[in-house]
């Protein structure tokens, strides 16, 4: 969704939602007001922007919108902090499609995709992350290498890491949850959910202190507080409305605890009510009921209409009984619905006070869901090695060892998730130096496409800080992974295949490095051959002699095999091996 201030109407952003907010927000001053009120700032400086940036505006807009939206000042919302993204790589649209990284290629669903193989996460918090982590890969050789550390240790202990994954999946979206506390929408069930969760957030810190040497920097006592706080406060099984009573433990307020029993006193009357008038009308089938709209009443089958009492006020006309009142129970129904009005007035009453207590301890409650969605991803990749046979990978500084990618038996982890049959391993031997450019060539169906995507995986999993598919791995970092895979095209947009294909094309050769890993799957198939070969020679020249960055290029023109003749300290020829069953009478592609 787009925020624009009133007045820019003549933006056109093709289908995406646009909203519109004050134009007033254009003045700084009245923008730093706003965000002043909002996080209850006496300096706009404390949310390290400066009076006079643009930034004032655009974050002034956000909150306003909140305020629009939800009709309030959320209580969660957490202070702006500026992100570099200097620090993660940017993955284009191409890329992420064509790596199947968040979805699959055929269906668009989310199976069979990078995303459903890594995924084995506990929480709803773990998920988002891990979706987050897959789309913005990490660049910082320091914090890949913490969350692989972290990731090693769990793997280590396997028996300690089924323990904390237990925990983990009992525990619910705290993220949410706390959200939902902001809003002021939270019901009595999501507090119980709070408490088991933070319950179980204890027992998974002193286990990752005692037998990983990982801590949080969380205040354990504000949490059992929390915990002790719930448990004392909202019932066991509460109702999911808020309205209906039953919500507050017994003991927690007096009030509501008398209210209560007069209201729980008045089922036992009426249980003696309607035993006294079977015995003293004589009329065995009657029973006293309750329905809103006429409140309590006596029902009477036709069969029985001759014992009915005259002390009896007909109520209702049904077409096999009717239904009477009695001075007496009228008088017992005015009790009793002025005891459960009220005590259901005072149980809402109550749990708004309550609910407002944790607004000063949402941040610490943010932390901890941080914290867990954190562990949840770590222990999630452990829980993958283990599982799939993964390794670690060796993480080196960009350019550093001659911008090495050294691969030994890598597989295609979304590949050998759905065969079958057994996955043929690979090694990769890429550098800046002598291996810039691998051309690898064979048959249709042969595994090419499988092949050179492989690599580009591996490479986006190391940086991630996840394990990889392979025996071992040496991965110097890359600033980009490039990706020009397949013939499609783009109608609705007026693209044809080979327009698609040089767009691409263009995107590569306009932000790769030499610094970067291009994976390259048949270039110039939209055209003729004679000018398919001369463009797909062009783009390999230009990467070898301009770019420099190390590249792997599937195709079917043989005539690119030459350039290793032309560039032999930088181009290495590689084709698929074959074998042949002769009894069987079968092609093996290895």
């Amino acid at each position: 969704e787009i925020l624009l201030v009133e007045g820019e109407e003549s933006f056109r952003f093709d289908d995406k939602p646009v909203h519109f907010v004050s134009k007033g927000l254009k003045n700084k001053q009245y923008s730093s007001e706003v965000c002043k009120d909002f996080f209850d700032l006496k300096s706009i400086e404390s949310l390290g922007i400066e009076g006079e940036s643009l930034d004032i505006v655009s974050v002034a807009m956000i909150l306003e919108y909140i305020k629009e939206t939800q009709l309030m000042s959320p209580k969660h919302i957490q202070k702006p902090r500026k992100v570099s993204i200097d620090n993660t790589m940017v993955l284009d649209s191409a890329t992420i499609r064509n790596l199947e990284l968040i979805r699959n290629a055929y269906s668009g669903d989310i199976s069979n995709s990078l995303l459903s193989v890594l995924d084995n996460t506990c929480t709803p918090m773990g998920k988002r992350l891990l979706f987050s982590w897959i789309l913005n890969p990490l660049l910082d050789k320091k914090r890949i290498e913490e969350r692989l550390e972290k990731v090693e240790k769990l793997f280590t202990k396997k028996s300690e890491l089924e323990k904390i994954r237990e925990r983990l999946s009992e525990i619910g979206d705290v993220e949410r949850i706390v959200g939902k506390i902001g809003l002021g929408r939270v019901n009595a069930r999501d507090f119980n959910y709070l408490q088991t969760s933070l319950k179980n957030f204890l027992e998974i810190a002193d286990i990752l202190k005692k037998e990983f040497d990982i801590s949080f920097d969380i205040d354990k006592k504000l949490i059992e507080g929390l915990i002790s706080k719930i448990e004392k406060t909202i019932s066991d099984s509460p109702p999911l409305s808020l309205l209906d009573g039953d919500i507050l433990k017994t003991g927690f307020n007096q009030e509501v605890d008398e209210l209560r029993s007069l209201s729980g006193d008045s089922k036992t009357w009426l249980e003696e009510f309607e035993k006294k008038e079977k015995k003293d009308t004589g009329i065995s089938s009657l029973k006293i009921s309750f329905n809103k709209v006429f409140g309590y009443y006596i029902e009477v089958t036709n069969a029985h209409k001759e014992k009915v009492p005259e002390r009896y006020i007909r109520k209702q006309t049904l077409v096999n009984a009717e239904r009477y009142i009695t001075e007496e129970l009228k008088e017992k129904e005015n009790i009793i619905l002025n005891a459960q009005e009220k005590v259901c007035s005072l149980e809402y009453q109550l749990f708004c006070e309550f609910r407002d207590s944790f607004f000063p301890v949402l941040g610490e409650l943010q932390k901890c869901s941080q914290y867990l969605s954190n562990i949840d991803v770590l222990s999630n990749f452990a829980h993958i090695a283990h599982k799939n046979n993964y390794c670690r990978p060796e993480i080196y500084e960009m350019g550093e060892k001659d911008g090495v990618i050294n691969i030994e038996k890598g597989r295609h982890p979304i590949i050998e998730n759905i065969t079958e049959s057994e996955f043929i391993s690979n090694d990769t031997q890429l550098d800046s130096k002598n291996n810039r450019m691998c051309i690898l060539t064979g048959p249709n169906m042969s595994g090419k496409s499988t092949y050179i995507r492989q690599v580009a995986v591996i490479v986006l999993m190391a940086h991630i800080g996840s394990f990889v598919p392979a025996k071992e791995a040496s991965i110097s970092l890359v600033d980009r992974i490039f990706t020009r895979v397949g013939a499609s095209d783009d109608l609705t947009r007026g693209r044809s295949t080979f327009m698609v294909e040089m767009d691409e094309a263009a995107n590569i050769v306009n932000n790769a490095t030499k610094y970067s890993l291009i994976v390259l799957d048949e270039i110039g198939r939209g055209t003729s051959t004679y000018d398919g070969v001369s463009i797909a020679w062009a783009l390999a020249e230009y990467l070898i002699s301009e770019t420099q960055a190390r590249t792997l290029f599937a195709t079917h023109y043989h005539e690119l095999l030459k350039l290793e003749e032309k560039y032999p300290d930088a181009v290495k020829n590689y084709n698929v091996m074959v074998e042949e069953n002769l009894e069987e009478g079968t092609v093996i592609f290895l």
